[in-house]
């Protein structure tokens, strides 16, 4: 609770300043229906979750698809503190690798983009994808994505101000390029990329 009343407050240690939009989802639950937080988490969790799996299942049409993500999801998180950002990173990178196989509309991307901006800074891993699995032909729209992102970006750390980093930046940018961390990103798209 303290983390998330730090986030809406604008007040958090980066990065996690400026991964405004679950701590924001979370409170105007709270707010609106009067539930703990405990409650508020768990639903939250629950229903993104479930949005998951669903997406999986849509994207892939194989049903061990989702059967063993729900099985290894908890190894996922195991060496995580509260971070309610991660459980909706996964589903909107799903929901978006899947659009890109189906052709969805540059809007669609766009819009999907800049709310997976408010979650959190690896939304420009969405842009990567699209250019990834549809080629040279769509620089432009990529450029695009990647403006909407640095925007969003950069537009909140004006917005809220610099903060302190958790972790120093080069440390965390080597823990995230460790061939672990980048290994799950390829797999994970690797799956719902197959035919």
């Amino acid at each position: 609770a303290l983390l998330q009343s730090e986030i809406v407050s604008g007040i958090a240690d980066a990065p996690y300043r400026y991964r405004v939009l679950v701590p924001w989802l979370i409170q105007s639950l709270q707010d609106w229906t009067e539930m703990t937080h405990t409650q508020a988490i768990l639903l939250y969790i629950f229903a993104t979750t479930l949005a998951l799996l669903v997406i999986l299942h849509c994207a892939t049409q194989r049903v061990w698809v989702p059967v063993l993500l729900a099985v290894l999801l908890p190894l996922a998180f195991r060496d995580h503190y509260y971070q309610p950002w991660s459980w909706l990173e996964a589903p909107l990178l799903a929901l978006g690798v899947m659009l890109i196989r189906r052709g969805a509309s540059l809007g669609i991307l766009c819009s999907l983009t800049a709310l997976y901006s408010l979650t959190r800074e690896t939304a420009v891993f969405l842009a990567i994808a699209y250019f990834l699995y549809s080629g040279w032909q769509v620089w432009k729209q990529t450029a695009l994505l990647v403006a909407i992102w640095g925007a969003i970006f950069a537009g909140l750390r004006l917005w809220l101000g610099t903060a302190e980093w958790v972790d120093p930046f080069a440390w965390r940018l080597q823990q995230n390029l460790q061939f672990d961390s980048l290994g799950d990103f390829l797999f994970k798209g690797g799956l719902l990329m197959t035919p």
